[in-house]
């Protein structure tokens, strides 16, 4: 078991990896760096993901719908934009200022779900939480369904493929109709 109770871990370029009998108690602190969880095999696996940088936990949730091969999930977060996020439909001036990276270690699955979780104060300035959405990066952006939106966290729903997600407004969303008087 990792225990959690004041303090953050930072792992550097390594990965913390906790055995498939591993847990985590968390009362305060998380894992500045890669986490790795391992993924049984059923319906309705969730792993939560203790990560964050040194000053905010950022957590991340991932539940399976179904798993049909075990396997490992690491998961990190990294401040600021995503390097390429000019190339995708997130507005990079009311975004998240972070992405976090997922990548899968032989789990063989049918789809989860996410919930990101961030803190406000690295919105931009005028950014609107409940209209974000989600964007997948493997090369190219993706887009995903969204879930539950909230003040501190967007959640997307249905996603088959890992990578960096990144967390904005749609900036090829049409504007809201002028009224005129």
């Amino acid at each position: 078991s990792l225990i959690l109770t004041n303090g953050n871990i930072s792992t550097g370029a390594n990965t913390l990896a906790l055995a498939s009998t591993g847990k985590v108690d968390r009362t305060n602190g998380h894992v500045v760096g890669k986490l790795q969880k391992n993924v049984a095999t059923g319906a309705g696996v969730a792993r939560t993901f203790e990560i964050g940088t040194a000053s905010n936990y950022v957590p991340i949730t991932v539940t399976f719908a179904n798993v049909s091969t075990a396997g490992n999930l690491v998961a990190s977060t990294t401040p600021g934009d995503h390097p390429n996020i000019a190339s995708g439909n997130i507005d990079a001036t009311k975004s998240v200022n972070r992405y976090w990276t997922l990548t899968n270690s032989g789990i063989v699955f049918d789809a989860y779900d996410a919930v990101f979780n961030f803190v406000p104060g690295e919105l931009d300035p005028g950014a609107s939480p409940g209209v974000f959405i989600v964007e997948r990066y493997s090369g190219a952006w993706s887009g995903l369904t969204e879930g539950t939106r909230a003040s501190s966290s967007t959640g997307i729903l249905g996603a088959t493929g890992f990578g960096d997600f990144a967390i904005g407004e749609d900036e090829t969303a049409a504007p809201a109709p002028a009224f005129e008087l």
